[in-house]
């Protein structure tokens, strides 16, 4: 990767969902350069620079440099994300007896963590407390399906 559009979401650029196939790729890229191209669209100014389309184009068509690019900006997000106190294991969380589909942990606040089944069903470990703006970090591996 070039760098000097590090700091650019490739996929706003070219107006892209992050799942987009190669072809939906080209084809955004197409749209974006004649959009965006002082000689195409003379009636207002561009907001995207051409080198910086192509440079989305470079990057998202490249399975390599995408993967890269990927997670470099996971990675990102992540840092900028919520910071959990501590790593907790899911077998440290107690059943709740009354709902079996949510787990509990005491805060030192006094107060719990609580962690659903849907959370842990869509990849989620974070997890806050009631009491208070503490976050742990849930520990556990998802169910395979048979």
């Amino acid at each position: 990767m070039k760098g000097r559009s590090y700091g650019v979401d490739f996929y706003k650029v070219l107006a892209l969902s992050r799942t987009a196939s190669a072809e939906e790729v080209k084809s955004a890229y197409h749209r974006a350069l004649i959009a965006h191209h002082p000689d195409k669209n003379t009636s207002k100014p561009p907001t995207i620079h051409i080198a910086t389309i192509k440079e989305a184009y470079e990057v998202l068509s490249s399975p390599a440099l995408r993967a890269l690019y990927d997670r470099r900006h996971q990675q990102k997000a992540g840092a900028t994300g919520p910071r959990p106190a501590q790593s907790v294991s899911l077998e440290e969380f107690e059943e709740d007896p009354i709902d079996e589909t949510v787990w509990t942990y005491p805060c030192r606040c006094g107060a719990r963590y609580h962690i659903t089944e849907d959370d842990m069903e869509n990849g989620i470990h974070i997890a806050g407390c009631s009491g208070c703006s503490e976050l742990v970090w849930v520990g556990f591996e998802p169910a395979k399906d048979d």
